[in-house]
């Protein structure tokens, strides 16, 4: 089932926005939101939007997903969506033990799949959790459970610290680099956890902005 955010005790909430770039040009936003539930868990939710040409066609994008991590920080329950020209794809799953039983509602039809895990894993939403709980420092490095319902992919995400960057502000932020699978990103995150820049493939890149920053998308026609 999905998660019922309104039948949750929650603390306030903290909000973070980022503008989405495709090759130096503002495509999109995306905004993710943390809050602390009153059993000791966490819940995090996320949305996204941007525009991209494909074959010359231009299309709209939408995503949105939400986690609920207990107080240890392992994953609980989760559902996604993604929205995209003729593609509607609404996924929600939950965590007992060691399987993911998850439904899924695509093209009209729903059907419900399981996947054995060794342990709760984390989905794109709930990842700044984990890495918060690791202390930064050039050359460590970690790895962290992680489940794609995107693709349905399982495994371990790997994370190396590779450098610090001094910020304007006097403050200290890391560079690290990610893989997952044949995925590598690279993301400039503050000790606490929060992300102020990620650099993916094919030359896109998410920056820290302000809520009106990331909405005030360039016009223009996308790069193909």
């Amino acid at each position: 089932r999905a998660i019922q955010t309104e039948a949750l005790t929650l603390g306030p909430s903290q909000e973070r926005w980022m503008g989405i770039f495709f090759q130096d040009q503002h495509v999109g936003f995306a905004v993710r939101r943390s809050a602390e539930v009153s059993e000791g868990g966490m819940l995090y939710e996320g949305r996204s939007q941007f525009q991209v040409a494909t074959f010359g066609k231009l299309q709209q994008v939408t995503t949105a997903g939400t986690a609920l991590v207990d107080a240890s920080g392992a994953l609980e329950r989760f559902d996604f969506l993604m929205l995209a020209d003729q593609v509607r794809l609404v996924a929600r799953g939950e965590v007992h033990d060691r399987e993911i039983v998850m439904e899924i509602d695509q093209a009209g039809e729903t059907s419900v799949m399981r996947f054995s895990v060794d342990r709760p894993p984390q989905v794109g939403v709930s990842l700044e959790g984990a890495i918060r709980r690791q202390e930064l420092f050039v050359g460590h490095s970690f790895s962290v459970p992680y489940f794609d319902p995107l693709t349905l992919a399982d495994g371990e995400m790997t994370f190396q610290v590779t450098d610090v960057e001094v910020l304007a502000s006097g403050e200290e932020a890391y560079w690290l680099t990610s893989r997952f699978g044949e995925v590598q990103t690279r993301s400039l995150v503050t000790p606490a956890g929060e992300t102020l820049r990620q650099e993916g493939t094919m030359g896109m890149a998410m920056v820290r902005m302000t809520a009106e920053e990331a909405q005030n998308i360039s016009g223009g026609e996308p790069v193909d």
